[in-house]
Formats: structure tokens, C-alpha cells, sequence
């Protein structure tokens, strides 16, 4: 059994962290742009980028239970790289948005798009183990939020350094890459 166990952790537990770390990199990249001249180039004040924070959680939070009622009815192995896919498009597309308008529809498109990967995350988990084995998982699958927090901003700094590339400021490529 513990072989069993260890070999679920190996499969599951590295792509799903990894899936967590890049969604909490794309939910703090707004920071890191805003930082870096993205309010400016949009002409938003600071009300207008605290709305588009709003609009994000607003998405995530409507959407978390639809997203699992689809989870349930297709699986985890459709599901879950479908929502991958779609937030990586749209948060691809954050970074060419042109004014405060689209800035608002990417933030809350992004939201509504991460919203089924921690709680789809969780409940694929719980397929896979047994009640007392969960938390430690959920645990490991979790902390990738923090491993997230603690290179993110070194990250964004570096690829803003691109300023200029393609005609695009710093803050954009923080989007796009």
C-alpha cells in the first residue's frame, strides 16, 4: 500500500502543484504589471484597478461551483487541462489589453477561468485517497502558493526587463510569458 501511495504522489502531486504555482503566479502578475506601468499606460486610477481586482474574485467566486458541477459530469483528465488552456489564453491576454475596458473583461474572464482548479484540484484528490491521507496532500498542493509568492516578484522584475521587445512595454511580457 505504501508503494501504491508513493506512486500516486510521484503522478499526481508534481503536475497538480505545478498547475497551482502558475495560477497563483497569474493571479499576482496584476501586482507586478501595475508596478511596472500598467495603470499608466491604461489610464486607470487606483479606484479603477482595485475594481479590476474585485471583478477577478467576483468571476472566481461565481464560478467555483459551476466549474465543478462540469468536473463531475465530464472528469478530471478533460476538465482540468481545458481550464488550464483557457486561463492561460486569457492571461496571455491580459497583457495586450489596450485600455481600462479591456482590463476589466481580462480580469474578470481570468477569475472566472481559475476558478475550478483548487476546489476541481481538491475533489480529484479525494478520488485518489483515502479521508486521512488527504490533508497532507492538499497541504503539499497548497504550498505552492507560497513557493509562488517567494519568486514571483524576482520573475516579474526580470521579464519586465523586456521593455521594448516587440513594441511592448515591461508590464506586458509579465502577462504574456
Amino acid at each position: 500500500e505504501k508503494a501504491l501511495l508513493r506512486k500516486l504522489d510521484y503522478r499526481l502531486l508534481p503536475p497538480l502543484t505545478i498547475l497551482y504555482l502558475l495560477s497563483f503566479l497569474d493571479r499576482s502578475n496584476v501586482g507586478n504589471a501595475r508596478l511596472e506601468g500598467m495603470g499608466t499606460d491604461l489610464g486607470m486610477s487606483g479606484d479603477q484597478y482595485l475594481t479590476g481586482l474585485t471583478l477577478y474574485f467576483i468571476g472566481y467566486v461565481l464560478f467555483e461551483v459551476p466549474c465543478n458541477i462540469i468536473l463531475k459530469k465530464t472528469t478530471p483528465r478533460t476538465w482540468l487541462p481545458t481550464l488550464t488552456l483557457v486561463w492561460g489564453v486569457v492571461a496571455t491576454l491580459c497583457g495586450v489589453v489596450q485600455n481600462y475596458a479591456g482590463f476589466l473583461v481580462s480580469r474578470l474572464a481570468l477569475g472566472i477561468a481559475e476558478s475550478g482548479l483548487f476546489p476541481g484540484v481538491v475533489f480529484y484528490l479525494s478520488m485518489w485517497y483515502k479521508r486521512n491521507e488527504q490533508h497532507y496532500r492538499v497541504a503539499l498542493f497548497f504550498s505552492a502558493a507560497s513557493l509562488a509568492g517567494a519568486f514571483g516578484g524576482i520573475l516579474a522584475w526580470g521579464i519586465a526587463h523586456m521593455r521594448g521587445v516587440g513594441g511592448y512595454n515591461g508590464w506586458r511580457w509579465i502577462f504574456i510569458l
